[in-house]
């Protein structure tokens, strides 16, 4: 799957939990939200609960989707792994940045490697 990003945001709430989010226009025809926690509990862990969880337009969340982010000069691309494929039913998702404003894309990029530091950031 791949889409084209008129807006993003990224942001951090006050239990530490990082949520960036990618949308293609304002009806919401194609969206990606990924949210990050740094600190999991015990029950979260019994759970199956991981430092991530991907939404993704029309077709739910997961957590423990994630095999890899690839960041490209204007673009991302997040490769999933089979759990991502089976829930997802796509291999990957690809994000083009290329018509974002250039400070949105700038405060992203700024905090893609505290957060994808365990998903194998290649840049």
């Amino acid at each position: 799957m791949e889409f084209e990003v008129q807006e993003a945001n990224i942001d951090q709430d006050e239990n530490g939990v990082i949520s960036i989010g990618f949308l293609q226009n304002k009806n919401y025809d194609n969206y990606l939200i990924i949210q990050y926690v740094d600190d999991l509990d015990e029950q979260d862990e019994k759970l199956g609960f991981t430092k991530y969880y991907v939404e993704l337009t029309e077709r739910g969340g997961a957590y423990n989707c994630l095999e890899k982010v690839i960041v490209e000069q204007h673009s991302l691309l997040f490769i999933l792994n089979n759990k991502g494929v089976e829930i997802f039913k796509e291999e990957n998702i690809k994000i083009d940045l290329s018509n974002l404003a250039s400070q949105q894309w700038v405060s992203i990029k700024n905090m893609l490697p505290k957060v994808f530091s365990e998903v194998v950031l290649v840049s």
